[in-house]
């Protein structure tokens, strides 16, 4: 059976007083959530899996100051417009008039760019899919959290237990064993404060006999 849950990555020798939030490298923080900005060249589905590659997804606006903050970010040089995805459309869900962006529809319908010429508003006009853009790719941040030897990330998302270890490995840890009523404490604490996950969970490294102990709960 394969499960899905968020890890936490254990690295040594860092100290931290509380969480606090991080990005991936290559990544800007805004609030709790983490921008990419992607070379231009790229068609649609090609800056669609180029978010793949990062973790992340085309980024969805939902606030003035998100568009102020990425409008920042954002270079003259983009002015043919930058690959973003609508609001709350699934990533696949043929729905033209709002995106036009996905598979099997026609190149030239309408879809959805920001646009340097209304100063980064959103523009839904004419378009081709295969016109090469900028991108932009958006995540939510992870947090992290230290005792004094031992330093944990709990990384929001749903993995496979294979993917998770690599990605743990990708950011210099492993996947968390808790050796300690110190560090069960300071974890649990940790959870708490990130209240924006519900629910979280976390995988323990497998024990002796190899299994692997998937906690909802600390002990």
């Amino acid at each position: 059976m394969v499960h899905f849950f968020a890890y936490v990555v254990v690295t040594a020798f860092i100290t931290l007083t509380a969480a606090q939030l991080e990005c991936p490298g290559g990544f800007s923080l805004f609030e709790s959530y983490c921008y990419f900005i992607g070379k231009a060249g790229y068609d649609f589905y090609e800056s669609r899996d180029e978010c793949d590659k990062r973790h992340s997804d085309l980024v969805t606006i939902s606030s003035t100051e998100e568009r102020e903050f990425l409008k920042s970010l954002l270079k003259d040089d983009a002015a043919k417009g930058v690959w973003i995805r609508a609001d709350r459309v699934g990533r696949d869900r043929p729905i033209p008039l709002r995106l036009g962006l996905n598979k099997g529809l026609s190149p030239d319908v309408k879809c959805e760019t920001l646009s340097k010429r209304r100063d980064w508003e959103r523009e839904k006009k004419d378009c081709d899919v295969s016109n090469g853009m900028k991108f932009v790719c958006k995540t939510r941040s992870f947090a992290r959290t230290c005792t004094r030897r031992t330093c944990f990330t709990l990384l929001p998302g749903r993995y496979y237990q294979s993917i998770g270890q690599m990605t743990c490995e990708d950011l210099g840890g492993s996947l968390a064993s808790i050796r300690s009523k110190r560090e069960s404490k300071v974890v649990k604490e940790y959870l708490d404060q990130v209240s924006r996950l519900e629910n979280p969970t976390y995988q323990q490294r497998p024990d002796k006999n190899n299994r692997y102990k998937l906690l909802t709960t600390l002990p």
